[in-house]
């Protein structure tokens, strides 16, 4: 696994729970 796929991946997590 990518950095890049976490860092895509957490990115997305933070923006859901944000939401």
């Amino acid at each position: 696994m990518k950095p890049d796929c976490q860092a895509h991946v957490v990115s997305r997590l933070h923006h859901n729970r944000n939401t």
